[in-house]
């Protein structure tokens, strides 16, 4: 009877916590920000996994590999070309409105989507033109038409993503939760579904993914145009241009070092190995990653309110915000990691058999995604709190020991040294964020421990 008393005594304060989480407030704004991004996240990841599907039951585990590999460089070229001029215009948006200066949110679109096209379009060219090259680095000629592609699409994709932050900044969340990666990755495997080339499954997908960014990158235009003529008229404000990218300029050295050492384990394994085991390490890491959605789906609807918060001299708002993205992402991601613990051949082998061998790979990533989503979002709280010098030093560090942990352990242990040298250095990193956040702003991010050891 006792025991019957306290689950129900727990269940009605778990169902209290998360009725107040959802209707009040700040934290009700942010439960359904981030439960729409959340949509969103799930749904462009479950595209990930069909796209992965149709390349594995159409081609291989190769097939994977050489979509992978493409993917990378548009990924990684698409950061470069953005130049952190995408979490610069959600900044300035909500600096321009504070003071009632929305026509200065013209000038700053105008300027950033021109700097970002020239920039993704030098960049694409040169992918195009060092195809064959790359091809070559990598011991794998069928990789020359897959690169071309992706050259092509690194300027559609890069300013869809532009168009993409730019709702975010207006707050313009639905825009925002479909202008995601994941959306062209669905549309691609629709593209993909239909028409594909059976001598060349892997280029196939490339080609959708062109196809894809094409459209969205259209209708991401539209959105933003639409949104822009609702402002008064473009009027240049105080800061100039070279301001803007001077302050961009620490968000793009951290986001670019972020993403570098987000994807050195996949291209160091395409280049010490081969597309298979390419494949097979893709499969287990976005397996892995189902325990970040809600971290980077409460990020999205976060960073505004972040910089506000502190902006506005609100440290007690900004501390309470941070405490209740922590309860958010327990809530979440313990449930997930669990799963994968307790059944990582039965979710690998949904892929296919020959995936199954990622048993241990996918355990070693899980561990460092589980840390990476209690720790909060402590990069944005630092880039959002001008402490962005901090935040690439620590990304500085970790890419670092990242680039060299991957370079040592693959050629020795294979898969295994890939996963361990990308979990260890997560961990490493959230962890220097996370003391980093306590030191200047006095405000520990993870779940429950703040409790114990946050000053009063």
């Amino acid at each position: 009877m006792g025991n019957n008393s306290t689950f129900g005594a727990m269940f009605k304060k778990v169902k209290e916590t998360l009725f107040n989480l959802f209707a009040k407030g700040q934290a009700a704004e942010l439960a359904r920000g981030s439960a729409l991004l959340l949509v969103a996240k799930v749904f462009g990841a479950a595209s990930g996994y069909v796209m992965a599907f149709m390349l594995t039951k159409k081609g291989s585990a190769a097939s994977v590999g050489v979509y992978e590999l493409a993917l990378t460089s548009i990924i990684l070229l698409n950061v470069f070309a953005r130049f952190g001029l995408d979490g610069t215009i959600v900044r300035f948006i909500g600096v321009f409105s504070g003071k009632n200066q929305q026509g200065s949110v013209k000038w700053l679109y105008k300027n950033a989507m021109y700097f970002s096209a020239g920039f993704s379009i030098f960049l694409g060219l040169g992918i195009y033109l060092l195809a064959p090259w790359l091809a070559h680095v990598f011991d794998d000629p069928q990789m020359v038409e897959p690169f071309k592609v992706a050259g092509i699409t690194v300027p559609f994709f890069t300013l869809m993503n532009m168009n993409g932050e730019t709702t975010r900044g207006f707050k313009q969340m639905v825009a925002y939760s479909f202008l995601q990666a994941g959306t062209v990755i669905f549309i691609a495997a629709i593209i993909l579904y239909f028409w594909s080339n059976p001598q060349a499954v892997g280029l196939s997908g490339v080609q959708a993914f062109l196809i894809a960014s094409v459209l969205l990158f259209i209708v991401s235009q539209l959105i933003v145009w639409r949104k822009l003529r609702q402002l008064p008229p473009a009027v240049t404000p105080d800061v100039t241009f070279k301001k803007v990218l001077y302050i961009a300029w620490p968000m793009f050295l951290s986001s670019s070092i972020f993403m570098v050492m987000s994807w050195t384990d996949t291209l160091m394994i395409g280049y010490f190995l081969d597309t298979a085991d390419v494949g097979i390490y893709r499969i287990a890491f976005r397996i892995s990653t189902v325990i970040t959605f809600t971290q980077f789906a409460i990020n999205g609807i976060a960073a505004p309110m972040i910089a506000n918060h502190y902006h506005s001299g609100d440290s007690e708002g900004l501390k309470k915000l941070v405490h209740k993205i922590g309860l958010f992402n327990f809530l979440f991601s313990v449930p997930i990691f669990l799963i994968i613990v307790v059944a990582p051949s039965f979710l690998l082998g949904l892929f296919g058999a020959e995936y199954i061998a990622g048993k241990e790979i996918l355990l070693l990533l899980a561990i460092g995604q589980v840390t990476f989503a209690l720790s909060g979002p402590v990069m944005y709280i630092l880039t959002m709190t001008k402490h962005e010098k901090t935040a690439l030093h620590i990304m500085y560090i970790t890419a670092a020991i990242n680039i060299v942990g991957n370079a040592v352990l693959i050629p020795i242990i294979g898969l295994q040294g890939a996963a361990m040298a990308t979990s260890a250095t997560t961990i490493l990193w959230n962890v220097l964020a996370i003391i980093a956040v306590n030191k200047y702003l006095g405000i520990i991010s993870v779940p429950f421990i703040h409790k114990h050891l946050e000053k009063k």
